[in-house]
């Protein structure tokens, strides 16, 4: 008994000198907050890692909410926490990913495995052989492979998941919800003209007389003015393509209620206000991917009918001159301009066709295997200096500035920095998802787990279309949306035959 009151008096102690100490540390935070308040997000992240660690479907909910109004937020922040907010998320993802790897291979040893495991470590290695036989920098390296892989730890924080429905069905409706949403603003944005357009561009970032975030190059023009929250138009078309193909999935999946049309609505006409071409193609066949995996009746007349208007549109138009392009909305002019000979003539020698007739062969013949290096014709940020990015362009008898739209086309920039070790890999990542997709569409029952994989054969169709012109693993919305459903994927066909709980 004497050593219970002890050892309560002694937490009676402890509890009253935590108590005193809490005013000490509210000055402290003060204090901090207004010299050095970056440091406040060092204890925000910790305890957001705690939590989440605790809460993982409720982490990957929150970003594919969150991160399409990131810039927004960033916005509203003062400068000087852009960098701490900006990449506190890849962080935390960093430092989950690696305490599961020790947590399930070193301590447990139950990794679970995946179809895709070797794929990835395949590309990992191919990339970091590149950097040595290249003798490229492992910093530079590694900086240039951040953004590739960092939501590569949402695919596997989703794919050690329980299999869950109640989960499947938020992810499937916050990715339609937030198409929906983007939509709108964009739609406002064509209406009303500057004050949306101006509220939801990301804001020019300077600390230290130093530059971290710059006007985007795209910026100013007519056609690429509407871009939702997100910084560019093609990026906001991007993800309004793979929203279409969930809510089309979900239509023809889930009973055909009228509200999966009314939301189409809005997020057509917003892909169409984007005028980001490689989008409306992207998500014409991403659709039509659906239609014919669901054997759906209208899916020849769906093929067919666009084909024939384009045709006749052809035949019945005058011949187009680059100057009527510059007209307000004239968007479809900007279509049928892709097939004339003058937009051939401006792509192939200082544009993405370049990338495909000079560049692949000058790599090809070069290292074919490994490629460049990493970083290779990858201009990705202010900071990193130009002669450095093109150093090769001269050897090679390439013209340095065509070289910047490399990083346009998704196939050629891995290509030339990993090779076809690389390129093979992470192609065959996705080439396995969607096989195994396939064959989950046709053995599921469930209505929901159809809806969302059909949706994802056809993301993943319009993925492999998006990078004839795009990387899009590079921008962190699409590689977010990439990668979650690559982890929905893999866990689905894992739980097969088991079924999924409530």
């Amino acid at each position: 008994m004497a050593l219970v009151s002890a050892a309560s008096g002694r937490l009676k102690k402890i509890s009253f000198d935590s108590r005193v100490l809490v005013f000490p540390a509210i000055a402290l935070a003060g204090i901090v907050s207004c010299f050095a308040p970056e440091l406040l997000m060092i204890p925000l992240g910790i305890a957001l890692f705690i939590y989440f660690w605790n809460h993982k479907a409720q982490l990957v909910l929150f970003l594919i909410i969150y991160t399409p109004f990131e810039e927004l937020v960033l916005k509203i922040l003062p400068d000087n926490l852009y960098a701490p907010v900006r990449y506190m998320w890849e962080g935390l993802l960093f430092a989950m990913i690696g305490l599961m790897l020790f947590e399930k291979l070193v301590l447990a040893r139950n990794w679970k495995k995946c179809v895709v495991d070797k794929l990835i470590l395949l590309f990992l290695a191919a990339w970091l052989l590149s950097g040595l036989i290249n003798n490229i920098p492992l910093t530079s390296s590694l900086a240039h492979i951040k953004n590739l892989i960092r939501y590569i730890p949402i695919f596997y924080i989703i794919y050690n998941l329980k299999p869950n429905t109640q989960f499947l069905k938020k992810v499937l409706f916050a990715i339609m919800i937030i198409g929906v949403v983007q939509a709108a603003i964009c739609i406002g944005q064509a209406i009303e003209g500057d004050l949306l357009v101006k509220l939801f561009r990301p804001a020019e970032i300077t600390i230290g007389g130093q530059l971290i975030r710059g006007a985007d190059i795209q910026q100013g023009s007519y056609y690429t003015k509407f871009t939702g929250s997100f910084a560019r138009s093609n990026e906001l078309g991007y993800y309004l393509a793979f929203a279409a193909c969930f809510i089309t999935a979900a239509y023809v999946k889930m009973g055909k209620p009228r509200i999966y049309l009314l939301a189409l609505v809005p997020v057509v006409t917003a892909l169409i206000l984007s005028s980001s071409r490689i989008s409306w193609i992207s998500a014409f066949l991403g659709i039509g991917t659906i239609l014919l995996k669901d054997r759906h009746p209208l899916r020849i007349a769906y093929f067919v009918g666009p084909i024939i208007l384009i045709i006749l549109s052809f035949a019945g138009s005058s011949v187009l001159d680059s100057d009527m392009l510059l007209e307000d909305f004239n968007i479809f002019d900007r279509f049928y301009y892709m097939f004339t000979p003058e937009y051939f003539d401006i792509v192939s020698s200082a544009g993405r066709l370049y990338a495909v007739l000079y560049v692949v062969p000058a790599v090809f013949f070069t290292n074919p295997i490994l490629g460049l290096g990493p970083g290779s014709f990858m201009y990705i940020s202010s900071q990193m200096s130009e002669d450095e990015i093109f150093s090769q362009a001269d050897i090679l008898g390439l013209e340095s500035g065509a070289l910047h739209y490399v990083h346009d086309i998704g196939y050629v920039a891995l290509f030339a920095q990993v090779g076809l070790i690389g390129l093979i890999a992470l192609a065959f990542i996705f080439i396995r998802l969607y096989r195994k997709t396939s064959d989950a569409i046709i053995a599921s029952k469930d209505p929901l787990i159809q809806a969302f994989l059909l949706g994802a054969a056809g993301s993943l169709i319009a993925l492999a279309v998006q990078n004839l012109a795009s990387f899009n693993f590079m921008y962190r919305n699409q590689s977010l949306l990439i990668w979650t459903i690559g982890g929905l994927i893999a866990l689905l066909i894992s739980s097969r035959p088991r079924t999924m709980s409530d």
